[in-house]
This record gives C-alpha cells, sequence and structure tokens, in this order.
C-alpha cells in the first residue's frame, strides 16, 4: 500500500508518513485552530466531545471540518459518533468501524 505496510493482522504506516504527523495541544473551545495547517486528510478526535454541550461540539466539529479537505476523514470514538452533527461529513462504516467523511473529494 501507498501509506501503510501489511504486517499480518495488522497495518504499520510508512515511516515516511509518520514524519510528516505533527501533533499539537490546543483549547478547542477557545482557539481558532489557526495554528492548524490547512488542508487536513485525516483527523482522529476521540473521547472527547462526549464531555461537552451541544453547543460546544456544533462549533468544535464545525471548526474541524472546515480544516479538513475534500474526501478528508474524521475518526471519533463509537460512542461519539451519535454526537456528531454536520452536513458536510458523511458517516460511513466498514467492517463495524464508523467514520466520517467530508464531502466533495475524489476518493
Amino acid at each position: 500500500d501507498l501509506y501503510a505496510e501489511n504486517k499480518g493482522e495488522e497495518y504499520v504506516i510508512k515511516e515516511d508518513v509518520r514524519r510528516k504527523v505533527r501533533t499539537l495541544h490546543l483549547n478547542l473551545l477557545s482557539d481558532t485552530l489557526g495554528q492548524i495547517p490547512d488542508p487536513i486528510f485525516v483527523v482522529l478526535f476521540r473521547n472527547t466531545i462526549i464531555y461537552l454541550s451541544k453547543e460546544a461540539r456544533r462549533v468544535i466539529i464545525g471548526n474541524i471540518v472546515k480544516k479538513i479537505m475534500p474526501g478528508g476523514y474524521l475518526f471519533t470514538s463509537s460512542t461519539e459518533v451519535p454526537f456528531v452533527k454536520n452536513s458536510g461529513l458523511e458517516l460511513c462504516e466498514e467492517n463495524g468501524v464508523y467514520y466520517f467523511k467530508k464531502g466533495g473529494g475524489i476518493f
């Protein structure tokens, strides 16, 4: 595969891809997410929105979706899937794994 190597029962992200990964510590309610470069292909966002108000969820998910490129992905925990409400995202499922895809892409 282009980005990962099959290691039996799991896939491992290739080293050249891992070097491009950037992690940030942000306050999602008060930061504008301007520190995050555009566009992002994949966002891993887990175990956060279940603790927030409906309005905070709407704002945070909206800001994240603005950063995701068309055809990009948002992964949350399975318990958070029902809390993700955004018209720009499509809920997808493969082999029991749920994720969201932003519309407009070629993937």
